[in-house]
């Protein structure tokens, strides 16, 4: 499990990998950054090193990770972004992978509502 932070919740949307994410999916749907919103930035202790995305047939040394989930909204749609341990923030397209992750502190999650 990681160790408690002294940042608050809001300060976790200014981490760069969560720039990072926002950018790759802004090249992946070509628009801008701007038109992407944060949905959940959430620090995680994955419970292997697949981040919480394996992939099917595959093995995974059984480590615990610290990273971040970030979720993003765009066009109608949600975009799950892990990250852990050496490797930066990449999509995750296995649905339902994000059920499979533990969030260190409560007081670490940042949601925002939707706009009505």
């Amino acid at each position: 499990m990681a160790a408690p932070t002294n940042s608050g919740p809001a300060d976790l949307v200014t981490l760069p990998q969560v720039a990072q994410a926002k950018e790759d999916l802004a090249t992946r749907l070509n628009i801008p950054p701007d038109q992407i919103r944060v949905v959940e930035v959430q620090m995680m202790t994955w419970s292997d090193t697949s981040l919480g995305c394996p992939h099917p047939d595959m093995a995974y040394p059984q480590i615990p990770q610290d990273g971040l989930l970030v979720r993003l909204s765009a066009v109608g749609q949600v975009y799950n972004y892990h990250s852990g341990g050496t490797q930066g923030p990449f999509l995750c397209k296995q649905p339902g992978a994000v059920q499979k992750t533990t969030p260190v502190f409560e007081e670490d999650i940042l949601t925002r509502p939707s706009p009505k």
